[in-house]
């Protein structure tokens, strides 16, 4: 039995929680492009992980260009991208949480759907063509600066 079902079991939730086998990337790939939203769970506490640590999934739900609520400790690397980009949103506490759930939710009911507001040019700057193009600017400039 994995951890995950033995706490499923421990925590009475079986009537909720179905587990399923794993999928391949490109799979979970295509199910995020078909989400409503996509949740991304930040660290909690500065203590194990620095506040501006940012989780490679990030990325792949910026690529995936739907909606992303993030969770977790208040500011950040995170919470800046998505502020920056228009991706989505961070919550940092159990109110902003179910306020935001209760519109998201309430925006579902009412259009079927939950509108996507990410900035197109925003989000470019962190694919990896972007990311590359960055890099190569700063090793331009330092092999400029060396040069002089």
């Amino acid at each position: 039995m994995t951890f995950l079902s033995s706490a499923v079991q421990r925590l009475g939730l079986g009537d909720v929680v179905e587990l399923h086998s794993g999928i391949s990337h490109e799979e979970a790939l295509a199910r995020q492009r078909e989400s409503q939203q996509l949740l991304l769970i930040c660290w909690s506490n500065l203590t194990d992980a620095p506040a501006f640590t940012i989780p490679a999934k990030l990325f792949e739900y910026l690529a995936a260009r739907r909606p992303i609520l993030s969770i977790g400790q208040e500011g950040g690397g995170v919470a800046e991208i998505l502020r920056t980009t228009g991706a989505g949103q961070h919550v940092d506490s159990p109110d902003s949480l179910r306020s935001f759930l209760k519109r998201s939710y309430d925006e579902f009911l009412l259009h079927g759907s939950i509108q996507y507001n990410g900035n197109g040019s925003a989000i470019e700057h962190f694919s990896q063509r972007g990311m590359a193009r960055k890099m190569a600017q700063l090793l331009d400039r330092t092999v400029s600066a060396k040069a002089t």
